[in-house]
């Protein structure tokens, strides 16, 4: 059944997601560099996506699991830009490190 399919593809890609922002979260909350966790975690998904698609021969899936990636990835480097830029601008943070000594 097609929508039996559908669901089952929209519930793994929630599955995907979940897992992602579950590592994401719980190297937040220890301290550790969440963004990196996050590009790992989703890279190894779609390094399996991405292998599957070339084993099966299946050029949409290959095509699909680079798309997918390289928009979550950009979407997640285009937040972090504007979340720091916030967080400089309107709440009056520094950049913590050797960098910052050039803001303040």
């Amino acid at each position: 059944d097609v929508k039996e399919k559908g669901d089952s593809k929209i519930l793994r890609a929630l599955a995907r997601t979940a897992a992602v922002n579950a590592a994401v979260i719980a190297t937040a909350v220890t301290g550790g560099s969440a963004g990196a966790v996050g590009l790992l975690t989703g890279g190894a998904i779609t390094a399996k996506r991405l292998g599957d698609g070339v084993d099966n021969e299946d050029g949409r899936e290959v095509v699909k699991s680079v798309a997918v990636f390289g928009a979550g990835t950009g979407a997640s480097v285009v937040g972090q830009a504007v979340a720091g830029a916030l967080m400089i601008g309107v709440a009056g943070g520094t950049i913590p490190g050797g960098g910052g000594g050039a803001l303040r």
